[in-house]
């Protein structure tokens, strides 16, 4: 029974590894054809600034505009980065856990008295400390 258990938790924790892969290769290349796309937006918003002024000063406006752009995304990402994570992991630890629950359980039985406690100690002092991190 444990061992179905724990291969339908692998296939599962496969299959959405095999998911997020997928989607995250489909994500790079709309990236960079959207690149592409800006590449030529820029080059046609250079030639119709470049009707009004000259192509120094259309340059240095397409140039000061992706700086405003950069520096808008910049401060986007410091305000994210400092915003605390959600546990939107939490569905693959559980799948995790219930695998290697039987595994641990087989692995408990051939361990020392000793290392076990050692083990323990171990495992306490990782779960304070994480608890006191927060």
């Amino acid at each position: 029974m444990f061992k179905g258990l724990a291969l339908l938790a692998a296939g599962e924790v496969g299959g959405a590894v095999k998911r997020k892969i997928s989607a995250y290769l489909l994500f790079v290349i709309a990236g960079l054809i959207a690149a592409a796309g800006v590449g030529y937006l820029l080059s046609a918003l250079h030639t119709w600034l470049s009707i009004n002024y000259s192509p120094i000063q259309a340059s240095l406006f397409i140039a000061g505009g992706l700086f405003v752009v950069a520096a808008g995304f910049g401060i986007a990402g410091a305000m994210q980065a400092s915003r605390k994570t959600s546990n939107s992991g939490q569905a693959l630890q559980t799948a995790a856990a219930v695998a290697a629950a039987p595994l641990a359980m087989r692995a408990v039985g051939k361990i020392s008295p000793t290392a076990l406690v050692a083990l323990g100690v171990v495992a306490l002092g990782a779960v304070l400390g994480r608890k006191l991190g927060k």
